[in-house]
């Protein structure tokens, strides 16, 4: 099991992100407006060039990564 806040998997032109506990759902549901088809189960998929902008913010906010 990880321990990093977030998964990241790169799928071509999507990135998936995954978060992996509270607070990571919490900081993703306040900093990312998304679409219900845009999620499939725990993860949000998004186009591949919004992603850097999200990563960054992510880190901007002490959570962690794992790609």
């Amino acid at each position: 099991m990880t321990e990093s806040d977030f998964i990241v998997d790169r799928m071509g032109s999507i990135v998936g992100i995954t978060p992996m506990n509270q607070a990571a759902r919490e900081w993703l549901t306040a900093n990312c407006q998304a679409e219900d088809w845009q999620w499939q189960n725990a993860t949000l998929n998004i186009d591949g060039r919004m992603a850097p902008e999200i990563l960054e913010g992510m880190t901007a906010a002490g959570l962690t990564v794992e790609s």
